[in-house]
């Protein structure tokens, strides 16, 4: 048995590594973000194109992303919250789905033209191990390319490969050496069996 566990399978997990920032323009509940307590939409959502993405998500900047949740950023948020807030994102691109799960959240800027949110998260790319990750958003209003009032927000995520965990064993050693121990009972009781006889 002890041979058979030293053939028996490794895995090793690919964390994930890099940072990126996705874009959007938000609507808010109330007039500004001390009379609002979430964000009412995002539109217009997509990956920076600027300085980020590195890393794992090198060649993403321009593609769509879409919030699968509702964010809210209300008073639960003052001096920090845990998880899981259950807020989503996520955006494909190249035949991979990037996911990013919000895991906790502290405001730690807020005034009427200015939000900033910091926090811990789980991001997952297609064939890679889910790993931890902080991320940063910032909305405040601007002004578009021609010079519109738009309200913009960014949201940042930095992967350093501190994968998450994970408890599921690997079945091929577990069948394996299950195995061995029926084949080691049968052995045994054929032995008894031929002792009785004799």
């Amino acid at each position: 048995m002890i041979a058979l566990g030293a053939i028996a399978r490794t895995t090793y997990a690919t964390p994930i590594y890099g940072a990126i920032q996705l874009e959007a323009q938000y609507g808010l509940s109330g007039a500004d973000f001390t009379d609002s307590n979430r964000f009412t939409d995002f539109s217009l959502e997509k990956v920076s194109s600027d300085l980020l993405p590195t890393l794992d998500f090198a060649g993403t900047g321009g593609a769509p992303a879409q919030f699968a949740s509702p964010f809210v950023f209300g008073s639960a948020l003052e001096g920090g919250s845990t998880g899981p807030l259950n807020i989503a994102l996520s955006f494909s691109f190249g035949g991979n789905t990037y996911a990013f799960t919000l895991l906790s959240a502290t405001i730690t800027t807020r005034s009427e033209t200015y939000l900033q949110l910091d926090g811990n998260a789980i991001v997952r790319i297609s064939g890679l191990s889910d790993t931890y990750a902080t991320w940063n958003l910032q909305a405040y209003p601007t002004e578009d390319d021609l010079s519109q009032p738009i309200n913009f927000a960014t949201i940042k995520f930095v992967a350093s490969g501190d994968a998450v965990p994970t408890s599921v064993p690997d079945g091929g050693s577990a069948v394996a050496l299950l195995g061995m121990a029926l084949i080691g009972i049968e052995g045994l009781r054929r032995t008894t069996f031929l002792a009785k006889r004799i």
